[in-house]
This record gives structure tokens, C-alpha cells and sequence, in this order.
């Protein structure tokens, strides 16, 4: 089985602490999904596109895009819910 440690060559060293911060207390599956998404992300500043949101949005207004980024992510991994 794949886990996050084996996708931090893709990740930025901010990210890979970001991710070993909550290793503790998130479950394998959550925390390789976290990496696959930041890797992703990373992926499309390079390309210049977004495959997370529709890049019309991206391309109109940064900061909603990055209000959505942060509404999923909370959504997503929130212990909080």
C-alpha cells in the first residue's frame, strides 16, 4: 500500500511538515490524501492550470480560489465536525 511518505519527493518541505504536524493523529488514508492533494496543487502551479476548481475561477479572482481550497480542506479534514 502506498502511503504519504512515499510521494514527498513531489511535495514542497512546508508541505511534508504541514503533514507530519497531524501524522499523529490522522489515520493513513487521510494523511496520504492530504499529500496527494498538496502534490497536486503543486503540479498545477507549474502546468499553469487548476484541476481543483474550474480555472475560470482561478483565472477571475486568486483569492476565491484560495477561499475554496481552504472551505474544502476544513470541510474534509476538520476533526471538528
Amino acid at each position: 500500500m502506498t502511503t504519504w511518505r512515499d510521494i514527498t519527493d513531489e511535495l514542497t518541505p512546508g508541505q511534508v511538515r504541514d503533514v507530519e504536524r497531524v501524522e499523529p493523529d490522522w489515520p493513513a488514508d487521510r494523511l496520504l490524501m492530504v499529500a496527494r492533494y498538496y502534490a497536486t496543487l503543486n503540479i498545477e502551479y507549474l502546468a499553469g492550470v487548476s484541476a481543483v476548481v474550474p480555472p475560470h475561477y482561478h483565472r477571475r479572482d486568486l483569492r476565491y480560489r484560495r477561499n475554496l481550497v481552504a472551505q474544502w480542506l476544513w470541510r474534509t479534514f476538520s476533526t471538528h465536525v
